[in-house]
């Protein structure tokens, strides 16, 4: 079977910093689980000042991001028995191990 299309892109914004505006494809959902992971093995672009490269790089090499490419950055997972959601964040996840 086919894989279900891309989500649609809707443009760009400038916020806190560039951002892209993407299709919510959780909509529709009733209880939707959410698992955000930055992929590569370096976060640093190449546009970004000495200083914020310096942190992505030092950021990298003590998380995930540096031994295995891919790091947690949240995640949102519905729990049935007690009807809520449990929510990690960007600070759960740098703390994650890979043994």
């Amino acid at each position: 079977s086919l894989a279900p299309p891309p989500p649609l892109f809707y443009g760009h914004i400038q916020a806190s910093g560039p951002s892209v505006i993407l299709q919510d494809l959780t909509m529709g959902f009733r209880h939707p689980s959410v698992l955000d992971i930055k992929m590569g093995l370096c976060t640093a672009a190449p546009d970004r000042t000495s200083k914020k490269r310096l942190s992505c790089e030092a950021k990298d090499k003590v998380t995930t991001t540096g031994s295995i490419g891919a790091r947690v950055c949240g995640l949102r997972v519905y729990q049935a028995v007690t009807g809520e959601f449990l929510m990690l964040d960007k600070h759960w996840g740098k703390a994650l191990q890979t043994e």
